[in-house]
């Protein structure tokens, strides 16, 4: 999950007669993210979305651009990446589910928020991009089920109808992996989504998690780990399953020296690279035009 931080700020097909406004769609077509794919992906939601609202300018467009498209990434088997237009509606899809996978600040894996709660919109607030495994995923859509006090919100309800439940992705179980990102971001784009794409490697390639958990317990000084989960406990849970996951995507992100643990790029970035270079792992740098 990549959070906003005070040192820096994270064709499409409209689906007529769906009964959600909330409108989402699975794309047929997998992009490169080495290839310029994500930039691409973010223009045409936002080329097609200012489309809608220009050619309906004296309308009420609420049903039109509440858009997100979805498409798999070539370079991550089982990766995909969701596109929305606005910020507050992928958060408005993905923040609980975030929560729920044990990143927020004090609050344990399963976590379940009602959409009233103050924490859960605070994390609204400032959440640029999401990173979530397909087992957490489907775990959060499970414990909604059961639950009688937390309901889906429309948002999270068209994409489990658009998404979740489409065969492509019900043949994968638990074996695929979500990166979501808006085109009005509080970040930069480019940021937010090597971030969540390095989320999306630690979880899916075992060579890249290998070498960064060796990285961490055996590079990292006792007094640094204790300095980067102080700041990073600022908005994350402080298991040790979440700090190395974080520490490794803000370290080798895009504009790395400009986020949470910019003070530590020019200690540890260049080693990190260096090992998973060595290791044989292939690193997925998001062309960013």
């Amino acid at each position: 999950m990549k959070i906003f931080f005070l040192s820096s700020l994270a064709s499409i097909l409209i689906i007529f007669g769906h009964t959600i406004q909330a409108q989402v769609t699975l794309s047929n077509d997998p992009i490169s993210a080495k290839s310029n794919g994500v930039a691409a992906l973010l223009a045409k939601v936002k080329r097609s979305v200012a489309i809608k609202i220009l050619t309906n300018i004296d309308k009420d467009t609420s049903s039109m651009d509440q858009y997100m498209e979805c498409s798999a990434i070539t370079e991550i088997s089982g990766a995909y990446i969701c596109v929305a237009f606005y910020q507050a509606d992928l958060n408005n899809a993905f923040t609980r589910i975030g929560i729920f996978m044990g990143a927020g600040k004090g609050m344990k894996r399963g976590t379940l928020l009602k959409e009233d709660d103050w924490k859960l919109k605070n994390y609204k607030k400032i959440v640029a991009g999401h990173n979530m495994p397909g087992k957490t995923i489907i775990e959060f859509y499970n414990q909604v089920k059961e639950s009688s006090s937390i309901k889906l919100n429309q948002k999270e309800q068209a994409f489990k109808e658009a998404f979740i439940d489409t065969p492509s992705i019900q043949v994968k179980k638990e074996n695929f992996y979500v990166i979501g990102l808006s085109v009005q971001s509080t970040k930069s784009q480019a940021s937010v989504a090597s971030h969540e794409i390095f989320h999306a490697q630690y979880l899916l390639t075992p060579n890249y998690k290998k070498v960064v958990d060796d990285f961490w317990h055996n590079q990292i000084t006792e007094i640094d780990k204790k300095k980067i989960k102080t700041i990073l406990g600022k908005a994350y849970n402080t298991e040790d399953y979440i700090i190395i996951d974080e520490f490794q995507a803000y370290l080798i992100q895009d504009n790395a020296e400009k986020d949470f643990l910019g003070e530590f790029v020019n200690k540890y970035r260049k080693a990190l690279i260096s090992a998973l270079a060595k290791a044989g792992v292939d690193i997925v740098r998001v062309a960013s035009n």
